[in-house]
């Protein structure tokens, strides 16, 4: 994939985020779910020809999407749900 080079980074430098989505009391599906509404968003915007914020809103999307399994782990919220 193309981001599998920042997956290998991802985790260290994560930790605030995962902070932030615990303050919130978030679960990894909630990271997912916003990671989802932000793709819809990026291809929203590719509609409305503004394709350098649709790039940036996906890049965050991926971002999120990296996240939610990360965080997971971190704070043993794992599922074989969350796994597929």
């Amino acid at each position: 994939m193309i981001d599998n080079p920042f997956r290998r980074i991802l985790p260290d430098y994560t930790l605030r985020f995962l902070r932030f989505f615990k303050v919130l009391h978030a679960k990894p599906n909630h990271i997912s779910a916003f990671a989802f509404l932000l793709s819809l968003v990026a291809g929203f915007l590719i509609i409305k020809d503004h394709f350098y914020w649709a790039i940036a809103i996906w890049w965050l999307s991926r971002l999120f999407d990296g996240i939610d399994g990360i965080y997971a782990r971190h704070y043993g919220m794992q599922s074989a749900f969350g796994a597929y």
